[in-house]
């Protein structure tokens, strides 16, 4: 092939990129996506229990995973991340919650998406108290 083909074969095909990445055939990397998570503990027993919410702000990137200790013990790892919306997976079980806050125990879940804009909650699946966690993308 000479060099006049080569080049361009190479402008061809670096053309064709923009659309292919628009049309969503490339799924390019879109890096870090800041995510936020706060987690405040619960107690059913003690009416004056004031959790103290911790906020902890991570770049999530595929395969990246996150500690939390607490009432459980867990990793959160991060298995597909888009500037819009983020997958994870808990090491443990954890309880999604509804809109009115109520959680079920027996409908535990191990992997979560959240969506850019939306407020992604969850808890430990436990009775007497444990933790709740809320999680976003960061802007």
């Amino acid at each position: 092939m000479t060099i006049r083909r080569r080049t361009l074969a190479l402008a061809a095909a670096a053309s064709c990129l923009p659309v292919l990445t628009g049309c969503g055939l490339l799924d390019p990397d879109p890096g870090p996506v800041p995510v936020t998570i706060t987690s405040s503990s619960w107690n059913g027993w003690d009416r004056n229990h004031k959790p103290t919410p911790k906020i902890t702000t991570v770049d999530a990137t595929k395969g990246a995973s996150v500690p939390f200790t607490g009432h459980v013990d867990f990793d959160i790892t991060f298995t597909d991340v888009d500037e819009d919306s983020v997958e994870f997976t808990t090491s443990e079980p954890m309880s999604p919650r509804g809109e009115g806050g109520g959680l079920s125990l027996s409908d535990t879940e191990t992997e979560f998406t959240v969506e850019r804009g939306e407020t992604l909650r969850f808890s430990t699946p436990t009775t007497d108290g444990g933790m709740h966690y809320e999680v976003t993308l960061a802007s």
